[in-house]
């Protein structure tokens, strides 16, 4: 998936860095690729309730009623950008063929980065046959293909918005922590709610970055009750799949003692991994802790 969004650390707001690793400062990001995202929930790195113990509301009203296929609406049919009518020959075989041929186009975490309109084109198609991640990357899409750069943005945030919502609906949990982004109060909450049974059942399919975005929410109480220990215990199984962000979030819980007992030393092997991981992003892995205690090359 292209995975192109979600800023780091949300666990880690309070924190600074003073390079725990000896690694150089965050490196300028690489040409055509926006950070590589953490694990964590997309959006915003700020939290939606303030800090503390208590569950999140449960909204009675649920979401409105999703409003049909984003592909084919009226609106955005006359808003569409001029590039998707450049494929004609662009074909694919049901909802996964689709989602399959936008990845060899365009996939971050992958390395391949051919032709990221065609890559919205096949996205576009997987979504116009309900095909959920498919729905999830076309909204991812926007962002990379700069489309909110368009003088008139209204039609692409609402197209984007229903995209999200689609996907969520179908069933792709990071496409529900999407969509309930760019929503307030009882919406909000409700689509975050939505998001937790479809990311517990892709973390248990073996989707690593699932298992990573269910933390955050439990972490924040988010649509679920406010809940650190498994929160902890899911970056740790993240980080133990190679997911480097994960790493990074389970040592900032051992530095703070956030569902785990307080442990400056493992924090720091705990990080040490992260940045084995994903050496050439070491210094953001480092770039909001500060490690107090523990000496320079070892833990």
């Amino acid at each position: 998936m292209p995975h192109a969004h979600d800023p780091r650390l949300p666990l880690a707001l309070t924190l600074t860095l003073v390079g725990a690793l000896g690694c150089d400062p965050a490196p300028t990001p690489r040409a055509g690729a926006q950070a590589r995202p953490a694990p964590l929930a997309p959006e915003s790195a700020e939290r939606d309730e303030p800090p503390g113990r208590e569950a999140a509301p449960e909204p009675a009203d649920e979401p409105a009623p999703e409003r049909g296929d984003p592909g084919a609406t009226p609106t955005t049919a006359r808003h569409e950008p001029g590039f998707i009518h450049e494929y004609p020959d662009a074909r694919c075989d049901g909802g996964d063929d689709c989602l399959r041929k936008g990845y060899e186009q365009f996939d971050l975490y992958g390395g391949i980065d051919k032709d990221r309109q065609l890559a919205f084109v096949y996205f576009r198609l997987g979504c116009q046959r309900d095909h959920a991640r498919a729905c999830y990357e076309q909204g991812e899409m926007f962002g990379m293909l700069g489309l909110g750069s368009y003088p008139n943005t209204e039609w692409a945030d609402a197209w984007e918005l229903e995209l999200f919502e689609k996907g969520c609906r179908g069933g792709y949990g990071d496409s529900c922590n999407r969509w309930a982004a760019r929503l307030e109060g009882a919406e909000r909450q409700a689509a975050y709610r939505m998001s937790i049974p479809r990311l517990e059942a892709a973390c248990e399919a073996g989707e690593v970055m699932d298992c990573s975005r269910l933390a955050y929410n439990l972490n924040l109480g988010r649509g679920t009750a406010m809940d650190e220990p498994r929160a902890a215990a899911l970056f740790k199984r993240a980080c133990e799949r190679r997911d480097a962000y994960a790493c990074e979030s389970y040592a900032v819980a051992l530095q703070n003692g956030a569902g785990v007992t307080r442990d400056l030393g493992a924090a720091r092997r705990w990080l040490k991994k992260g940045c084995a991981i994903e050496p050439e992003d070491c210094g953001q892995l480092t770039g909001a802790i500060r490690l107090k205690g523990v000496p320079r090359g070892g833990g």
